[in-house]
């Protein structure tokens, strides 16, 4: 199997750092990755995103194994290492969509509740307009919701229909818990439109009433 290298910094030289049109020097080498003390490999075949979840000591990674969307989590020991084989999630995917890809595109967790919120991605049709009765937009749940409290659980599927666009590369979830908002991308405005990123408002997520979120 072959090595995999990565650079590591061994010295940072900072000349003059505060005035302008002076020179940073950085020197690098390449280093086997299992050396280094702070990189932690995490198996999850054809990755697309992850994300890590302090409060609850977590790493989430969202990635397709046979045209299905995973997530595969991983429990973080105290020293932050990977304790115990990961638990694999597969997304929900409608059996009419069986044929054609579904990935996860976004990540992220709540700061201080066991949630996890997963925007997903299916393989679109070419060509627009696209027919009303495209199963990718009928069928298809874009925003998904989990309660990471115990086992897994999808409390809420959202953000499907022809308001969203489909078959995209790029998209990224937000979170501003100070106002209790989730930003969520890739809204469709127009017929021709190929916005990469546009945010909306779904309902407040600071109160968790009666153990739920």
């Amino acid at each position: 199997m072959p090595r995999v290298f990565c650079p590591a910094i061994l010295a940072l030289v900072l000349v003059a750092p505060f005035a302008a049109g002076r020179e940073i020097t950085v020197k690098l080498t390449a280093t086997e990755i299992d050396k280094v003390p702070y990189v932690v490999p995490l198996i999850a075949p054809a990755a697309y995103c992850a994300a890590a979840g302090d409060a609850l000591g977590m790493v989430a990674v969202g990635h397709k194994v046979d045209k299905q969307a995973r997530l595969s989590l991983f429990r973080l020991n105290a020293k932050g290492k990977p304790a115990g084989a990961p638990l694999v999630v597969k997304l929900p995917k409608p059996a009419i969509l069986a044929a054609r890809d579904t990935y996860p595109l976004s990540l992220a967790f709540h700061p201080t509740l066991p949630l996890l919120y997963v925007w997903q991605e299916v393989e679109g049709l070419k060509g627009d307009p696209v027919p009303p009765d495209e199963p990718a937009w009928k069928d298809f749940d874009h925003l998904l919701i989990y309660s990471l409290e115990k086992a897994p659980e999808l409390l809420v599927a959202l953000c499907r229909g022809p308001l969203f666009h489909t078959g995209n590369v790029a998209g990224s979830l937000g979170l501003d818990v100070g106002n209790g908002l989730l930003y969520i991308p890739n809204l469709r405005f127009a017929k021709r439109t190929a916005r990469g990123r546009c945010c909306r408002m779904v309902p407040p997520l600071r109160r968790r009433p009666a153990g739920r979120w």
